[in-house]
């Protein structure tokens, strides 16, 4: 099992070497970006706007906070975005901005049927990646103290830089 193990680690380490769109195969993950203002733009964020709504309510419905529909639709067009694909099938949404020298993470949403199986940190790579590319100095991001993929992101080297209102913990990671 230990051979295992090494390759895997090996072979991970590799991977992460390559430029996105190499690796992406590797790892059974790829990004597909949407297409704002075409057809297939359009059926993203009907897709994405109640993959969003779902996977936050439980957070939002405990602080008392409604979801609007329409402020997800304003913001679809301020962020940049990904479908996450696992072989053919969506696995989720990733969705950021450039701000202040980083690449802030505005959303990433897996389908539940999809959650633990590398797509959130292929997505926050790939975030990463795109930081270092475009001479970013860092990845910022925010998640509800509650919510368990603030672990995902503590192993992928975020620390904790603040909190915000509402239980809403900062992480930050420097890019290079």
């Amino acid at each position: 099992k230990g051979d295992a193990t090494d390759k895997a680690a090996n072979v991970q380490t590799e991977v992460a070497a390559l430029p996105l769109s190499l690796a992406a195969p590797y790892l059974a993950h790829s990004l597909e970006p949407t297409l704002d203002g075409k057809l297939r733009g359009q059926i993203d964020v009907a897709w994405a706007e109640p993959l969003t709504g779902e996977n936050m309510h439980v957070y939002r419905s405990a602080r008392g906070w409604d979801w609007s529909t329409e402020a997800f639709l304003a913001s679809w067009t301020e962020t940049e975005n990904f479908v996450l694909l696992l072989g053919d099938s969506k696995a989720g949404l990733l969705r950021f901005t450039p701000e202040q020298q980083a690449l802030y993470i505005r959303d990433v949403e897996i389908v539940p049927k999809y959650q633990r199986n590398g797509v959130g940190t292929f997505a926050v790579q790939y975030v990463e990646h795109l930081a270092r590319e475009r001479g970013l100095a860092k990845v910022r991001l925010r998640v509800f103290r509650e919510n368990a993929a603030h672990h995902l992101y503590r192993r992928l080297g975020f620390v904790p830089v603040g909190e915000d209102g509402g239980g809403l913990l900062r992480f930050e990671k420097h890019a290079a």
